[in-house]
């Protein structure tokens, strides 16, 4: 398995939020750890994803995870609000696309997750006031294995106010 290795402390998140200077290729943001509790999982499925892993206690402890395991896109969607939110508010514009989502390994109630971004390719626009930036997000486990990445297309604003 992969395993998690920063440029910054896994446990600091970014104090401020992006400016375009800081939308260097390479320049990775890992957040602090995060848990998703059992209530968590099974409410945020019921309204998204209802499959019997993610609500049902009794089947899921006998599926082969053993337990209810969180919806794929639980994690990202609590560190986009999180995390992804205050730091890109200052640049963002929108969002251009959500590709290779990889989910690897399954996640458990009250277990940490560690978010990590890092920018991939910065396209600047011909007129050079917007960039297609694609970010790359990781999420570990605490013993530092790989559990879910994606890759994410954002228009980001050069010029910042």
């Amino acid at each position: 398995m992969e395993t998690l290795q920063t440029q910054n402390s896994p446990n600091q998140m970014p104090n401020r939020s992006l400016e375009s200077i800081e939308l260097i290729e390479g320049v990775s943001f890992s957040f602090p750890a995060f848990k998703l509790t059992e209530k968590e999982i099974i409410e945020f499925a019921l309204i998204l994803d209802p499959q019997k892993i993610h609500i049902d206690k009794a089947f899921a402890e006998k599926s082969m995870f053993s337990g209810i395991i969180a919806s794929g896109p639980h994690p990202y969607h609590v560190a986009h609000k999180k995390y992804w939110i205050p730091l890109a508010e200052r640049t963002f514009i929108c969002g251009l696309y959500i590709r290779n989502w990889n989910f690897l390994a399954p996640i458990y109630p009250e277990k940490e997750i560690l978010p990590r971004y890092t920018i991939v390719k910065v396209k600047p626009s011909a007129k050079g006031n917007t960039a297609e930036v694609q970010w790359l997000l990781e999420f570990f486990d605490s013993e530092k294995n790989l559990l879910q990445t994606l890759d994410v297309g954002v228009l980001h604003s050069l010029k910042v106010n």
